[in-house]
């Protein structure tokens, strides 16, 4: 079978990319055949056609405008595709029945540079991931904003801090060896990530020859200032990354300019359920920012700043210095109100530098984005002076960041017109004065122009025609158009050029000599501006190391002046952060509700929680008066002090957790097979496993998903494991009034409760938390409040008034080994005391007593 000459070219570029889909250009369309055809009318839904591909053969064919094609090619990717696109890559001949073409960028979900698509306030990842030598290596890349970064993991069992920290970047794609000295790699990440686009390469396994490329790259002699010299895993994935990047866009990522090796320990990791449960950027119910801590925070006005206010809430800092600094220079933007509503209203001018630099160094940016980027320039100098006016050392650092770029702007703002359009071969790209010989085109185009209109007044008054209209199109060029009713009155010296069906198009011998004229002067123009306009393209390019130092200082800037104004405007106080392990907090609110409910109606609670006096708080009271409310409350504002935001609260010492942990309500999980309390036993378990002495935890309701004596002795066991084991500063809202016993068993263990007011019909929430336990739950009043018909309520009533005392659980004596609480103690002296005890006689009074004597020894 003889293939026609251009699916024979078809097919040759196809080969190349079997698992993309191919986007041919052909004209103004981009054309998809075969399977390729189908699959993207499905997914596009466009019509299906076909076309020959040889004698009486046909294939499956569709289409889509290449002017719109970005629409349609985020479609795909969001379906799951990679899709290909295959351009001509040399002009039209008329010696040529066939031009050249090949593929030009593969584009995937972690290679899109769309701005369109794209979301704006968060980064889009890949992800690389290389086993070597007993550790992982990552290699993370934006490559939208050309943010590159790499690190190393130690491996365990189980791979679980390899997949927390990709669950903690959210990658659109990862890539992996499809076979290494580690082959389980692959079907790890396909188990832990099933919706995430996963591509396995064959890749080489040389750390000289991939520590090589990344120093051709980056032109340095070795990785030292990168601090990769001395991580051979990191500086696999990198390379790999880079070296995948690369082959899509089929050009250098010139924006690319650095790499940095860090440590995914330098920052708070936040589980998927802590960040579900705390509603950090999105609510549990409707998945929208707004409700969301992210929603409160972001007052940002740069799509960097976004993307960074974002990246902060995920990723908290731990040490107190790096707070402070923070902190330091919220503090002074809130002292001055003038200059920080100066830097708003002159960032408010930015736009997306940074991954406008990605379009500029793939050759994908338009003269649009081009003036873009000029006016996001223009407020630089401004925004400098501001910095360099502040003392905080953090604004003394970001000024010395921030390049001004005077000459770039000087250079855009000479060449483009304020009116450049979004296509590079449109022409009007080019301001007037700025190059003689556009200006020549320009008045000889504009001359030609006139003559067309002067030559329609002429035919008109010379034939009678007063309808008769010049028109243009790319197809038949500039012709006479008579309408049908006038067809009588057509000069002899016409010559017809086509038939429509409001009448007939002419042409003259005179009109056709200056149509070249016009249109060999229009072409002429048009190529001349793309030159130019590429030539200011790579002068930009060359800029965008100091185009991107200074998007990321007005990006932590920005943050910082977001922050000042939440302050501001929402009364909140600098919190006093150090290594201590106590959070106290006074008139603490939480930081969401109190904006959606109205205003002053919040009301605040304090919090007192240490390691040595009060580590674990049991909180009770009934349902609908607050206590979960109060625990996030506690979680958000330990979070946003440690992001280096003021809190709302009085007053906030805050010591730093090194982690968050949360198990607040529970659903099942059909797909898993997991039951409802399955579900929370596997939160427990992640809490119990995961916790440290540091760690705050959140317990809300452990055991209610199984009987009550089952769930009062899980719930019991977990909060002695927490008080003995992990030291872990905890709160715990339940409604097993039972465990509030433990205080008078555990030294570290307090009781508190939500008040509530029973008045005639119904109760009253003061949703105030004070000291002491409560046994009364309210469930009834709880069920008449959300609408129970009225027989059910009193017949509840009257089987509660008939009931006993609540089942209750009384727990053995603990072993005298499981009373070694966490602390500095000598371990010879508690040893010494612990071997007098006789664990079989050990009463709950003696255990007590024990417990006191070995924290005096601790003391």
């Amino acid at each position: 079978m003889k293939l026609t000459p251009m699916f024979q070219q078809y097919m040759s570029i196809k080969d190349q990319v079997p698992d993309a889909i191919l986007m041919y250009r052909l004209g103004d369309f981009y054309e998809m055949f075969g399977k390729d055809a189908e699959e993207a009318s499905r997914v596009l839904d466009l019509t299906l056609t076909a076309r020959n591909f040889a004698q009486g053969h046909k294939l499956p064919m569709c289409g889509v405008p290449h002017h719109a094609a970005d629409g349609y090619i985020a479609r795909l990717l969001k379906a799951g595709y990679k899709v290909a696109i295959a351009e001509q890559t040399e002009e039209p001949s008329a010696t040529r029945k066939l031009v050249n073409r090949d593929i030009v960028r593969i584009i995937t979900p972690g290679t899109n540079l769309d701005l369109a698509t794209l979301q704006q306030d968060r980064n889009n990842y890949i992800v690389s991931v290389m086993a070597d030598k007993g550790r992982y290596g990552l290699g993370v890349l934006d490559v939208s904003t050309g943010e590159f970064s790499a690190t190393e993991i130690p491996r365990d069992r189980r791979s679980d801090s390899l997949v927390r920290e990709i669950e903690r970047l959210a990658p659109s794609e990862l890539i992996c060896a499809a076979a290494s000295p580690d082959y389980e790699i692959e079907a790890l990440l396909r188990n832990a990530f099933p919706d995430l686009k996963l591509t396995a390469l064959d890749l080489l396994f040389d750390h000289d020859y991939h520590r090589r490329r990344l120093c051709e790259h980056f032109g340095t002699p070795s990785l030292l200032g990168f601090g990769l010299e001395d991580a051979p895993a990191a500086v696999l994935a990198a390379s790999h990354l880079l070296e995948y990047v690369r082959d899509n866009l089929k050009s250098e990522p010139t924006h690319i300019r650095s790499v940095s090796l860090y440590n995914p320990t330098d920052s708070m990791y936040l589980d998927a359920v802590t960040k579900r449960n705390l509603e950090l950027t999105a609510t549990i119910r409707e998945n929208e920012k707004k409700g969301s801590l992210l929603w409160v925070l972001d007052r940002t006005r740069t799509p960097m700043g976004k993307r960074l206010v974002r990246q902060w809430l995920q990723s908290p800092l731990l040490d107190p210095a790096a707070i402070d600094r923070r902190l330091d220079g919220v503090a002074e933007l809130v002292k001055s109100p003038d200059t920080r509503t100066a830097l708003d209203q002159l960032l408010s001018g930015v736009s997306d530098m940074e991954r406008l630099c990605s379009r500029v160094a793939t050759a994908l940016v338009t003269p649009k984005e081009l003036l873009a980027v000029r006016d996001s320039l223009e407020p630089l100098p401004r925004i400098r002076e501001i910095l360099l006016s502040l003392q905080s050392d953090i604004f003394s650092e970001l000024a010395a960041q921030c390049d001004v770029l005077e000459d770039t702007h000087t250079a855009l703002d000479a060449a483009l017109s304020d009116d450049a359009p979004r296509a590079c071969r449109e022409g009007g790209i080019i301001k007037d004065g700025f190059h003689a010989d556009v200006d020549t085109l320009r008045d000889s185009l504009s001359g030609g122009r006139r003559w067309v209109l002067e030559l329609e007044q002429k035919e008109k008054e010379s034939t009678g025609i007063r309808s008769l209209k010049i028109g243009y199109n790319k197809v038949f060029g500039y012709y006479l158009d008579v309408t049908k009713p006038n067809l009588h009155l057509v000069p002899e010296h016409y010559i017809r050029k086509q038939t429509t069906s409001s009448g007939e198009r002419y042409f003259t011998e005179e009109l056709k000599e200056k149509e070249s004229a016009i249109l060999g002067a229009e072409g002429r123009l048009q190529d001349l501006e793309y030159k130019l306009f590429s030539v200011l393209r790579d002068e930009v390019a060359a800029q965008i190391p100091r185009i991107l130092g200074t998007a990321r200082a007005l990006a932590r800037a920005d943050v910082l002046a977001a922050f000042a104004r939440v302050a501001m405007d929402h009364g909140y106080v600098r919190p006093q952060v150090s290594r201590s392990d106590g959070i106290s907090v006074q008139g603490g609110r939480h930081p969401v509700l109190e904006r959606i409910l109205p205003a002053h109606s919040y009301i605040p609670n304090d919090t007192d929680l240490d390691c040595t006096h009060s580590q674990v708080h049991i909180i009770t009271g009934p349902n609908m008066a607050g206590k979960s409310t109060y625990m996030r409350q506690v979680a958000l504002i330990v979070l946003m002090a440690q992001c280096g935001s003021f809190v709302p609260a009085e007053h906030a010492d805050i010591g730093v957790a090194d982690r968050i942990f949360t198990r607040v309500g529970a659903v099942d999980d059909i797909t898993l097979g997991l039951s409802t309390f399955m579900v929370e036993m596997i939160e427990t378990s992640v809490i119990l496993n995961g916790a440290s002495r540091r760690s705050l935890v959140l317990l809300d309701e452990v055991g209610r998903g199984t009987g009550t004596i089952d769930g009062i002795s899980i719930a019991w066991a977990a909060t002695e494991y927490i008080h003995d084991r992990i030291g872990a500063r905890t709160l715990f809202a339940t409604h097993f009034n039972e465990l509030c016993a433990m205080a008078d068993r555990l030294p570290r263990v307090q009781n508190f409760h939500v008040t509530a007011r029973e008045k005639q019909g119904g109760i009253v929430f003061t949703h105030k938390l004070v000291p002491g336990s409560t046994d009364k739950s309210f469930g009834v009043e709880v069920a008449r409040l959300a609408g129970l018909p009225g027989d059910v309520i009193d017949r509840a009533s009257e089987i509660l008034s008939t009931q006993g005392a609540e089942s209750s659980v009384e727990p053995p004596p603990r072993k005298a080994q499981q009373l070694l609480l966490i602390g500095d103690a000598e371990p010879s002296r508690v040893e010494e005391r612990l071997k007098q005890a006789d664990p079989d006689t050990l009463t709950p009074k003696k255990a007590l007593d024990l417990v006191y004597e070995l924290m005096e020894l601790m003391e």
